[in-house]
């Protein structure tokens, strides 16, 4: 309708440096004032198109999406009443992979702790694997959010695969440091029913931190 479209146009006119995100600005106008579900689908659209996009955005499009990410989690801190509407999309834009891969986690891992967990995202747990030994302490954080927060364990055994992935990766860049806390994960997803994992609860003798 009539007041998602405006949505959706003003946020992406915000991304291109057409309207700032000032107080008295439309966009900010916006996101102060309309219901919930329209600011979810407005900052959802944006989020699917860096998915998308064929190459990096510019710099000085990134700079104002990082501000308007940092801006949303400071001001949904103070509105618990609208965190699960909005906050769940930007782990489209963490999906994206258009920042900086430490940064991103940072702030997707305050998404999870205001909204009480991570959804089984398949576009998060698509690229995870990939960015875990970068990150790997971070990225095993994030496999624990979702554990914590996915709704559904069905969906939590289906993406069994790449929480595999994640797992061996963040093993395999980290040594040790993040050990406690995939054990910890891999408890809390059997628990959940996710029980393929259960083999990967040891760490395999000879790697890194384990008694010769």
């Amino acid at each position: 309708d009539d007041a998602k479209r405006l949505g959706e146009h003003l946020a992406w006119l915000y991304v291109w440096g057409a309207v700032p995100l000032s107080p008295d600005g439309p966009w900010a106008g916006f996101l102060a004032g309309a219901p919930a579900d329209l600011v979810r689908i407005a900052v959802g659209s944006v989020g699917r198109g860096l998915l998308h996009a064929d190459k990096p955005i510019p710099t000085e499009a990134r700079q104002r999406l990082e501000s308007l990410w940092v801006a949303r989690i400071t001001a949904l801190s103070e509105r618990p009443d609208l965190v699960a509407d909005e906050l769940g999309e930007y782990v489209w834009w963490f999906a994206s992979k258009q920042f900086d891969s430490a940064w991103a986690a940072d702030r997707l891992l305050e998404v999870a702790a205001l909204r009480g967990g991570l959804p089984a995202n398949h576009g998060l747990l698509e690229v995870l694997p990939a960015l875990a030994p970068e990150i790997p302490d971070r990225a095993a954080l994030i496999i624990r959010e979702v554990a914590r927060g996915e709704t559904d364990p069905g969906l939590l055994s289906y993406e069994s695969s790449a929480f595999r992935g994640v797992i061996l990766a963040a093993r395999a860049a980290s040594g040790d440091s993040a050990e406690s806390l995939i054990r910890d994960t891999l408890g809390l997803l059997a628990s959940r029913g996710c029980t393929e994992l259960l083999d990967l609860g040891a760490r395999p003798q000879g790697t890194t931190g384990d008694p010769s």
